[in-house]
């Protein structure tokens, strides 16, 4: 899995992908982790990310994004914890990415999604960007969740709005 991820930030960094959005997916590193692990096991890889980041990349921004499912109505948050979030996962894998801390793209999406500070059950160094969002002609909303370390989400230059939930 280490060896995996390295080849891919080295690739992503050599050719500059973020603009293609080159990501990996969680299958692509370890075929048998099995969705109901997909949150902590990803958990584990960002930080394994995280760590190789800062050797090969410490510029980059790294963050995992999980696909939840859509909705003809706009759903909003509406989970607290990442065993309700893992109810409203989708069947893609969660996938990561690295990206200069002012890519655009990126920057655009930062901006429409709510900050969770205190999603249960995620460790307190990880940020979670809610971004749900409709294109034109599409019949469903789309909703993804990222998680980043708190670190690497204090270089954005935007910061969205801020969510937390009440004890």
């Amino acid at each position: 899995m280490k060896k995996k991820l390295e080849e891919w930030l080295v690739e992503v960094l050599k050719k500059e992908d973020w603009n293609a959005f080159n990501d990996i997916h969680i299958d692509q590193l370890d075929p048998n982790v099995k969705k109901s692990k997909w949150i902590e096991t990803g958990l584990i890889y960002l930080e394994e990310l995280t760590s190789l980041k800062k050797l090969i990349a410490p510029k980059l921004l790294v963050a995992i994004a999980f696909s939840l499912r859509g909705s003809a109505k706009y759903k909003g948050l509406n989970f607290r914890g990442a065993k309700e979030m893992l109810r409203e996962s989708d069947d893609s894998p969660p996938s990561f990415y690295a990206f200069p801390s002012n890519f655009k793209l990126f920057q655009q999406t930062i901006e429409k999604s709510l900050v969770i500070d205190n999603l249960n059950d995620i460790p307190k160094d990880v940020i979670s960007l809610y971004f749900e969002y409709r294109l034109k002609g599409d019949e469903e909303f789309r909703r993804s969740i990222f998680f980043l370390k708190k670190n690497d989400f204090n270089r954005l230059n935007k910061v969205p709005t801020r969510a937390f939930f009440s004890e």
